[in-house]
C-alpha cells in the first residue's frame, strides 16, 4: 500500500478537556495527544500488513501542503497503529489564533484515512482521559487524629487499623451510609488467589501500609510521555501548576486491599488479603492518552501488548480490573475503538471491568468508559445514600460510597472516603479522605474480590457478576437519587452471601 498526503494540525499543549467544538463552540470534548491519530483494523493480520506498507513508504506525510516532521508508526493495541508527526513550524501559530482547527483537521484526517483504506475499521485522536477529581486535592493536616477521642463502637473482630478505629471508615458500614464492607467481614476476608488490577497513576509501594502487606504484585508503567514505557509501576506524583499530586492510584489501590488490614497502621482494606496489580496508565495532571489506557487494560488482563518484554508478559491476570478514569464523550467505536477493542477482549479473556461513571453530573449514555458495553460502570453516594452531587447517572450497574468532601462532618473532617496518599510532615499516616466516582469504582472492585474468594466459580464469568450486581443491588429510598441511579446500592454482604 502507498500512502497519499494527508493534511494533520497539531498543537503542543494538552490537559483533560477541550473547549472548542468542530465549529469552535464551548463544549466539553476530551483533549488529545498533539500530532496523533489511533487508527484500528479489521484484523491484527490486516494492521500489521499495513503497519509494514506505512514504513516501506517513500511518501510523505502533508500538513496543509507542507511536510510534516518526525513521521512514525507504531503498533498498539491488538489490532491497531498510532500514528504520530510534528507540525510543521510555520503552522503553529495557526492553531493559536483559532483554537478548534487542530481538533476539526484530526478529525477530517482520519476519515480521509479510512477513505483510502478499506481494510481500516476506525480512526480518531489519541484522547486525553484524567482521573477528574472533584475538587482537586490539596493536603490537609491530620495530625489531630492521634488526638481523637475515639467514639466508634469496635467489635471483636474488627480491624485495629487507624483509621478504622478512629470511626472514619464510614464507607464500610451498613446500609445506606456505606457498602456493608462490616458484614461480608463476617464470613470473608479475601483471598491471595485473587488478582485485582488497579489501571491507574500507579502506586506508592514505599508507603508503610502497603510495604510488607504481601498484597501487591510487580506491575507495570506503560504511560508513554516523559522516560516512556518500563516495568516500575511507582507513582512519582502528578502535580501540575498550585494543584497537589493526587496518589490517585495508591488511594484506589488501598481501598480495594494493598494495605496491611488490620496491622494497626493506615487504612482498612475492603480486602484483608488479595492480590493487587498496578498498572500506571496516567502521569503529569492526572492524565493519560487512550491508546496508553487500552494497553494498560490488555497488559491487566494476561493479553499480549506490542513493545512489552518477553521476561514482562503478565503472568497474573486480572480476576478485575478497576478504571477510576473517564471522560465526557459517547462510547462509539469511530472515536475510541481502541479502547472499546480493549474492553472487549479484557471480558472475552474473563476479567470483569470496573470503571467509575465519572464526575460530570451527566448521564453515563454520554461519557466514557462508563457508556461502554460490558463493564460495571458505578455511581457514587455521599454519607446519607444519596445519589452525589457530582456524580454521572443513568442506566448505571450500581451505586457505592465516593464521599462527599464540601462540608466537615461530627470527626472534624470531610466525610470523604479514606484511604492512603503520601506520608508527609503533616500527615505521618499517610491518609486521606477523598471524593468521586473513582472512590466509588473500587468498593464494588473490593466487593467483588470478596465475593470471588467465596464462589471460585464465579470467576472469569463477567457476565455473571453483572448480573448478580444488579439483581442485589439494594433500592434507594425515595428521593435519595434526584436523577435515576440504576438498580440500587452496593451490599457487600449480600454479595459475598449470594448462591
Amino acid at each position: 500500500m502507498s500512502v497519499k498526503p494527508v493534511a494533520l494540525v497539531a498543537v503542543a499543549t494538552l490537559g483533560v478537556y477541550g473547549l472548542v467544538n468542530d465549529a469552535g463552540a464551548q463544549t466539553r470534548t476530551p483533549a488529545f495527544a498533539p500530532g496523533e491519530l489511533i487508527v484500528g483494523y479489521g484484523s491484527q493480520n490486516d494492521r500489521d500488513q499495513a503497519l509494514k506498507e506505512l514504513n516501506s513508504s517513500k511518501d510523505n506525510v502533508s500538513v496543509r501542503g507542507e511536510r510534516a516532521g518526525n513521521v512514525e508508526y507504531q503498533a498498539v493495541g491488538g489490532r491497531s497503529l498510532k500514528l504520530r508527526m510534528d507540525l510543521p513550524v510555520r503552522m503553529r501559530g495557526q492553531t493559536d489564533q483559532q483554537p478548534g482547527l487542530e481538533l476539526q483537521v484530526l478529525k477530517e484526517t482520519a476519515e480521509q484515512l479510512k477513505a483510502r483504506d478499506k481494510r481500516i475499521k476506525y480512526a480518531h485522536p489519541n484522547w486525553i482521559l484524567g482521573i477528574n477529581p472533584v475538587p482537586p486535592r490539596e493536603p490537609i493536616d491530620v495530625t489531630s487524629l492521634d488526638k481523637m477521642l475515639f467514639t466508634s463502637s469496635i467489635g471483636s473482630g474488627d480491624p485495629n487499623d487507624y483509621a478504622y478505629v478512629r470511626g472514619l471508615h464510614w464507607h464500610y458500614s451498613a446500609l445506606p451510609m456505606g457498602m456493608n464492607a462490616i458484614g461480608a467481614w463476617k464470613t470473608e476476608t479475601g483471598s491471595k488467589d485473587i488478582v485485582v488490577a488497579v489501571v491507574d497513576t500507579g502506586i506508592l509501594p514505599n508507603h508503610p501500609d502497603i510495604q510488607g502487606s504481601g498484597n501487591l504484585l510487580p506491575g507495570y508503567n506503560f504511560v508513554s510521555e516523559g522516560k516512556g514505557r518500563s516495568a516500575d509501576p511507582t507513582d512519582p506524583g502528578d502535580a501540575c501548576g498550585k494543584v497537589a499530586s493526587s496518589w490517585h492510584g495508591s488511594h484506589v489501590a488501598g481501598t480495594i486491599g494493598a494495605v496491611g488490614s488490620n496491622n494497626g497502621r493506615g487504612i482498612t482494606g475492603i480486602n484483608w488479603n488479595v492480590s493487587v496489580l498496578p498498572v500506571r496508565v496516567m502521569g503529569y495532571c492526572g492524565r493519560g492518552t487512550i491508546a496508553d489506557i487500552a494497553d494498560g487494560v490488555r497488559w491487566a488482563a494476561g493479553l499480549p501488548v506490542d513493545g512489552v518484554p518477553p521476561d514482562r508478559v503478565n503472568k497474573h491476570p486480572a480476576d478485575v480490573i478497576n478504571l477510576s478514569v473517564g471522560a465526557p464523550q459517547p462510547c462509539r467505536e469511530e472515536q475510541m475503538g481502541v479502547l472499546i477493542d480493549a474492553l472487549d477482549a479484557a471480558h472475552t479473556a474473563g476479567s470483569v471491568v470496573v470503571v467509575a461513571a465519572g464526575n460530570d453530573t451527566m448521564n453515563i449514555a454520554d461519557a466514557y468508559p462508563a457508556g461502554c458495553k460490558g463493564v460495571v460502570s458505578v455511581a457514587a453516594s455521599d454519607k446519607q445514600g444519596h445519589l452525589a452531587w457530582y456524580s454521572n447517572y443513568g442506566n448505571v450497574t450500581v451505586m457505592a460510597p465516593g464521599g462527599d468532601t464540601r462540608n466537615k462532618d461530627d470527626s472534624g473532617y470531610q466525610p470523604g472516603v479514606w484511604s492512603t496518599v503520601e506520608v508527609s510532615s503533616i500527615n505521618p499516616q499517610g491518609i486521606e479522605p477523598m471524593q468521586g466516582t473513582s472512590m466509588a469504582a473500587p468498593h464494588v472492585s473490593g466487593a467483588i474480590a470478596l465475593a470471588l474468594a467465596k464462589h471460585a466459580d464465579w470467576r472469569h464469568k463477567p457476565d455473571l457478576i453483572i448480573q448478580k450486581l444488579k439483581e442485589l443491588a439494594v433500592p434507594v429510598a425515595n428521593g435519595a437519587c434526584s436523577q435515576p441511579c440504576g438498580p440500587g446500592q452496593l451490599d457487600a454482604e449480600k454479595l459475598v452471601e449470594s448462591r
